[in-house]
């Protein structure tokens, strides 16, 4: 294979680098080496300063040097799982692997990285191909360029993209079918490493792959440049599994999909036929950022004015949404924020009201909860964006209750990470904040754990039989709610001087002890190990896998936390 030339390479090195992956890549931070100003970073599920994996990514060259982890266990590993809103009639299912089993599979993408970084140069149709280091007008130079001198355009998609990949096609798909078939028992090849490493990131499931992190991002993202390789004969332009083909001759168009729909099927995926479109000129293209980015240029500086120019900026942006012109209230948000940090709307404009208005659209899209998170990071003080909330504190608690009930991930965990950053805690009492624990993703559990430790009223035997009856089934770290028992674990072993610790303590003794021995035995070590607590330390480490149950004992030693608090 010829790789791929030098200038090249850097767009995709930083992308494989086991610091990027470790530091960005586990929650899919959006991040560039253009822009060297960290604000810029950005995830659309969990905002930076509450959930990220910072702390493991600077441990990482220890954990293999001074501690001899290996990451070569074979176990399957539970996911973090989370329902994660699509539209009004449908949900999809977000899924980030157990840390360990991402860190493997992250150390073979970084071992590989120039036959991947081959395979991502190499695709000419792509326009997701560079990740974050594309800008937007290069992607729509490239359309404009691909469409010029054709009066029609036909766009299609992938069915259920994600959870349809058949992990097995991944070798189909590198080296081709009968190649990947003949070696399907070499274990040792790189391709069939890559399938078996992400099985191991979903329990073993071999239908999907485990979207959410951006190393699943990158495996879809060549998966989709070999299909490339194997359409290169049709001149379309392609972003993820959206497909584009301008053209003047229908024959040209249904030769295409013809080409699409058999190289699909020979991977058991097939095309949402009900996404079929065909635009005509002049075509319906995307949000012109500049209707958003300068709508406040040479704005008036009286605060009543700005006030009613802000107004009819959400009204004209929720209009545009509507229209079918995805992402614009995101969009106004970016412009809001940029408005704001730059000094071109006065923080007093934003009064109960206009913040209502804007949380009230966090609650309509809980994907906006990170902008809007983003947004509050640049006001002096919050205080009318706390009365806004607090003055519809009967509908957010409905909100949750309606949640909960529901099994929604992403508006619960959207909501609890405001709530947390405002240190608003009031709206949440004890008893929904306990359901949450038990019923709930790992995410919310935990935002709802640090809730209920700010009181350490409440800090007692519930709350410690509360974790326990969520971690049933999970008695090794390979387990589910891997990520809420590890923050448990984590807050009770940080401070030993702290009531957390000592409540755990005497938890596990009276419940645990059956009187059998007394208090200073019991708690030695040689006995805590057989201890079939799910939030003891010592006993998940000896019931997982040698290699797993180490690596978490290294990261609780060492303090390392996943959530900033």
């Amino acid at each position: 294979m010829t790789l791929i030339a030098n200038v090249p390479k850097i767009w995709y090195q930083q992308y494989f680098s086991m610091d990027y992956l470790l530091k960005y890549g586990y929650f899919d931070f959006k991040y560039s080496s253009r822009k060297s100003n960290e604000e810029y970073i950005l995830s659309n599920l969990v905002y930076k300063e509450i959930f990220n994996t910072e702390d493991i990514s600077k441990i990482y060259l220890d954990l293999k040097s001074l501690h001899n982890i290996k990451f070569n266990s074979t176990k399957v590993t539970y996911p973090i799982e989370l329902s994660i809103f699509k539209n009004d009639d449908e949900r999809r299912k977000i899924k980030f692997p157990n840390i360990y089993s991402y860190i493997c599979l992250c150390e073979h993408l970084n071992q590989e990285q120039d036959i991947y970084m081959d395979i991502l140069y190499k695709s000419k149709q792509s326009l997701s191909n560079r990740f974050y280091s594309e800008t937007f007008l290069n992607g729509k130079i490239k359309r404009t360029k691909n469409r010029f001198g054709k009066r029609k355009i036909f766009k299609t998609d992938i069915q259920h993209f994600y959870p349809s990949i058949y992990t097995h096609s991944i070798p189909w798909i590198l080296v081709g079918k009968n190649e990947a078939k003949k070696n399907k028992n070499k274990k040792n090849l790189y391709y069939n490493k890559l399938d078996s490493l992400i099985q191991r990131c979903q329990i073993g499931e071999t239908h999907g792959i485990p979207t959410g992190s951006f190393a699943t991002k990158l495996i879809a993202e060549i998966y989709m440049c070999k299909l490339d390789e194997k359409l290169s004969d049709h001149k379309y332009v392609r972003y993820v599994d959206d497909f584009e083909i301008p053209y003047n001759d229908v024959v040209k168009k249904d030769s295409f999909y013809k080409s699409l729909s058999k190289e699909l099927s020979n991977l058991n995926l097939k095309i949402k036929v009900e996404k079929n479109e065909i635009d005509r000129f002049p075509f319906q293209d995307g949000n012109n950022s500049a209707f958003f980015f300068d709508y406040f240029t040479n704005i008036a500086t009286k605060v009543s004015d700005q006030r009613k120019r802000i107004y009819n900026f959400i009204e004209e942006s929720i209009n545009k949404e509507r229209e079918g012109h995805k992402g614009s209230i995101k969009l106004m948000f970016r412009a809001l924020i940029d408005s704001v940090k730059n000094g071109v709307l006065k923080e007093e404009t934003f009064d109960k009201y206009l913040h209502s208005n804007l949380f009230n659209l966090v609650l309509m899209q809980p994907i906006l909860a990170v902008l809007y998170i983003e947004f509050l990071e640049h006001f002096k003080n919050n205080d009318e964006a706390i009365l806004s909330i607090k003055s519809n504190k009967e509908e957010i608690q409905s909100s949750i209750n309606n949640y909960i009930e529901l099994s929604y991930s992403q508006e619960l965990f959207s909501l609890l990470s405001i709530f947390h950053y405002l240190e608003l805690y009031e709206l949440l009492p004890k008893e929904i904040l306990k359901k949450i624990i038990e019923q709930m993703d790992d995410l919310s559990a935990i935002l709802a754990f640090e809730a209920l430790l700010v009181n350490e009223d409440n800090i007692d035997y519930d709350l410690f039989e509360n974790s326990e009856t969520k971690l049933l089934n999970s008695l090794s770290w390979e387990d589910e709610f891997w990520f809420f028992k590890y923050h448990v674990i984590f807050k009770i072993n940080l401070n030993k001087k702290k009531k957390i610790y000592k409540e755990f303590r005497e938890f596990l003794f009276l419940k645990y002890g059956n009187g059998s021995m007394n208090k200073g035995a019991f708690m030695n070590k040689k006995n805590l190990v057989n201890i079939e607590s799910p939030i003891n330390r010592f006993f998940q480490s000896k019931n997982s896998h040698q290699d797993i149950g180490k690596f978490f004992d290294v990261l609780l030693d060492n303090k390392i936390s996943f959530i900033k608090i």
